[in-house]
């Protein structure tokens, strides 16, 4: 055999030997990430849309050509809050019902429940119906990744339209953690770090191969990934940065907070504000844990101030100190466990709300003689 026919084969051989370890490695990561893919895209919508929960059909939008969405105007609405009713769908209008209107993110979604049945909020609202002998509903306008910016948008747009007798508030963690995602106070997780590159036709064509191979996708995610880490450990290394980034992300926390509670008196309607539960409170195994443990303790003194001074903010920080068993399943999601224990610490506060609400506001009222 020539020495170029033998070096021919074993040049077919290796393409051979590339092409199946690329395809093999595309089909592992293609299964291995089906159910939490995670691709760069770009949102048109992203203080009521998330990027972790983002779905174009229920938002009115059809797909064109170039995969461009756009609202599909064959669909008319009425008022702005139709709009999001695919995405937040409507339980009742039934004036017999009461209806609390939950805000939040994905802790407040259920995140960390084996099922919706098990999640927090059916708990809650089954303990109630029994309580006052009345069906009561809790209708979720609550997204995965969601800060407080966007619940008082979402309050605002959707949430009084739908006439509630009461709005909880279910958060904190996505607000007071935004160094783990190198975004603003305030700022949705989708607006995090600006790449000088976004506008250049590189970024572009490694933004379109990242949808396209799940390959050079998992190495864009790990690089982009190292640079925020980077970036953290550049801004956030001194106590006084520390000190600053604590003060920044429970001030933008709690006047969006202050400016929900304004918005729920303007409109005569009941509200709640429950700070939910984090593990870096009970553990420092993370990095990362210990600004965190800091910024919560921070966020809990804010909170007995307000409490102190009339205002119904909850502190649910609490409720896992005597618990033995594991409950935490990451930094912020608990098990079926943690669900019953704060469904059972939020049941006396809302059940006392809502007695005293047992007629229907003036809103649906409204609505109804339209």
């Amino acid at each position: 055999m020539s020495k170029i026919k033998r070096n021919l084969i074993l040049a077919c051989a290796l393409l051979l030997s590339v092409i199946t370890v690329t395809g093999a490695t595309e089909t592992y990561l293609h299964l291995a990430n089906k159910s939490g893919r995670r691709y760069f895209q770009m949102f048109s919508e992203p203080y009521i849309m998330s990027a972790r929960k983002f779905d174009p059909d229920g938002a009115g939008y059809r797909r064109g050509s170039a995969d461009l969405y756009s609202f599909d105007y064959s669909n008319p609405v009425q008022r702005i809050s139709e709009r999001y009713d695919k995405v937040f769908p409507r339980r009742t209008d039934d004036k017999n019902i009461l209806k609390v209107i939950v805000l939040g993110a994905s802790v407040a979604d259920g995140v960390g429940a084996s099922s919706s049945d098990r999640a927090w909020f059916t708990i809650l609202e089954n303990n109630l119906t029994a309580k006052l002998k009345r069906k009561v509903v809790l209708e979720r306008l609550t997204m995965p990744g969601y800060v407080s910016t966007q619940e008082r948008v979402a309050l605002d747009l959707i949430g009084f339209d739908r006439c509630p007798d009461h709005v909880m508030i279910f958060d904190g963690f996505a607000d007071l953690s935004t160094f783990l995602y190198n975004a603003r106070p305030g700022d949705p997780y989708d607006q995090v770090v600006s790449y000088e590159l976004a506008r250049s036709s590189a970024f572009r064509i490694g933004f379109w191969l990242s949808q396209k191979s799940e390959i050079f996708n998992t190495l864009w995610r790990f690089h982009f990934n190292r640079k925020i880490a980077q970036l953290k450990s550049e801004f956030l290394m001194t106590p006084l940065q520390q000190n600053q980034y604590v003060e920044s992300v429970n001030s933008v926390y709690f006047n969006n907070v202050d400016a929900m509670l304004t918005q729920c008196r303007w409109h005569k309607v009941g509200c709640s504000v429950f700070l939910q539960p984090a593990r870096a409170l009970l553990t420092k195994e993370e990095n990362g844990d210990e600004l965190l443990a800091k910024t919560y303790n921070e966020a809990r003194r804010r909170v007995t101030a307000a409490a102190e001074n009339g205002k119904p903010i909850f502190d649910l920080t609490h409720v896992f100190d005597s618990v033995n068993e594991k409950i935490f399943l990451d930094r912020a999601h608990f098990n079926d466990l943690g669900q019953i224990l704060v469904a059972q610490a939020m049941e006396p506060i809302l059940e006392k709300y809502l007695r005293s609400n047992f007629t229907k506001t003036q809103c649906l009222t409204a609505h109804a003689n339209k």
